[in-house]
């Protein structure tokens, strides 16, 4: 079992055209993780909100995810650094 907890920046995260990734897009994406541990579960996550935002610099938000398991594990993601980190490598 896990809690997963994230910011509004994470649901509302937008792609190039504007659209936001949504609450259901997100719920679709953890269902598919049952199971995993903290750190796959933030990690998927993650990875879903930068494909979903694409090649945007920033996210118009801060966005955040907790993920904690009932093993005890926990993980927490800041967004804006990963894409950050992504852009910067790109630039490179």
């Amino acid at each position: 079992d896990s809690l997963i907890l994230y910011t509004d920046g994470v649901s509302e995260a937008r792609n190039w055209k504007g659209e936001e990734l949504g609450a259901p897009a997100l719920a679709a994406a953890v269902s598919r993780l049952h199971g995993r541990s903290a750190d796959a579960v933030a990690r998927a996550v993650t990875e879903s909100v930068l494909a979903h935002a694409g090649e945007v610099e920033s996210l118009d938000d801060d966005a955040t995810i907790v993920v904690v398991s009932r093993d005890g594990v926990n993980e927490a993601r800041d967004l804006e650094a990963t894409i950050r980190s992504r852009s910067s490598r790109d630039h490179s």
